[in-house]
């Protein structure tokens, strides 16, 4: 870069703006997919971390001497989808997105380091796709207890450790729902011959049920003003995070169980009546429902929440 001339630095920089747009429609992309499989497995987006790098976080906080690659987040990614609670036993859920293998594609011997991008594997050789991670009862960072020593594009089969299943999975596959649903599908068969479960049956996805309400309903439930949440396996609540935003409409709730759903709908508008509370940090609303039948049944109990009873914008149980 610091031996061009200032015609050869223009022509970069429309390709860097190019790249970022670029970025910013694959990146959707990628969140769609990761929202769409969190959906179909009943699981939530629970935290995130970088894998590649360090962030480089924001405000006072942020350093200017980090690494290049401290900026670029997403380059390898960990996206935690929380727990799920199959016949008292816990499966840990995550899905890892790798934007190029290219790094781990170079030989050992060439002693690459993540700044050196030129000595990086050719980009016609590297690949780009999401690990599904699985774990029963085990849980910690997937780098750590799998995915490490298996993320060169060579590596392309099912890795088991123990506790843990971890299944590549090339991003073309996911080039539209019905192909991401044949993913889906083939991972749900791969847990089930190796842990003998079955993500996908077990509970309503937000999809079927969704379906189902606006079907025997006549309702005008969406993906968008639509939050559903299966049972914790950590404490008896339905766990919500909701931008405040939403509350310019509808917003309706499905509290779901295995064979059954509470349909929840709140009002336009029933944020300003300052019944919930509303971090100062996000402009979301965190809640913990209570599942528990002996102890505030309905009510949010999570800490220096408003206890608000939820049970009066109760729509309908759904049995399934």
């Amino acid at each position: 870069m610091d031996k061009l001339n200032t015609t050869e630095l223009n022509a970069v920089l429309k390709d860097v703006r190019s790249s970022y747009r670029l970025l910013a429609l694959y990146q959707k992309r990628l969140l769609d997919i990761v929202k769409y499989t969190a959906s179909t497995y009943n699981v939530s987006f629970n935290s995130g971390w970088s894998k590649f790098s360090n962030a480089a976080s924001h405000g006072n906080k942020a350093s200017i001497d980090k690494s290049s690659w401290d900026w670029l987040t997403m380059y390898l990614y960990e996206f935690n989808l929380g727990s799920i609670n199959i016949d008292g036993d816990i499966y840990n859920f995550k899905i890892v997105h790798q934007s190029d293998s290219g790094f781990y594609d170079v030989s050992k011997d060439q002693k690459t380091s993540k700044d050196n991008v030129d000595q990086f594997a050719d980009v016609s050789v590297s690949c780009t796709r999401l690990f599904f991670v699985i774990s029963k009862i085990d849980d910690g960072c997937p780098m750590i207890n799998i995915l490490n020593g298996h993320l060169s594009a060579q590596n392309n089969s099912n890795i088991e450790k123990g506790n843990w299943l971890a299944v590549p999975y090339n991003l073309q596959y996911f080039s539209n729902q019905a192909d991401t649903d044949i993913v889906l599908n083939e991972f749900n068969a791969v847990c089930k011959e190796i842990f003998g479960v079955d993500l996908i049956n077990g509970l309503k996805t937000k999809k079927e049920i969704i379906d189902i309400i606006n079907s025997k309903y006549d309702a005008s439930l969406t993906d968008n003003n639509t939050n559903c949440a299966s049972i914790s396996s950590s404490k008896k609540v339905w766990w919500f995070t909701i931008p405040v935003l939403k509350f310019e409409e509808d917003i309706h709730l499905l509290l779901n169980t295995t064979d059954r759903v509470i349909w929840i709908v709140l009002p336009k508008g029933l944020i300003n009546l300052n019944l919930l509370k509303v971090r100062e940090d996000s402009e979301k609303i965190d809640l913990e429902i209570s599942a528990d039948g002996d102890h505030k049944f309905l009510h949010d109990i999570k800490s220096g929440g408003t206890e608000f009873d939820f049970s009066e914008f109760v729509r309908e149980e759904i049995r399934f």
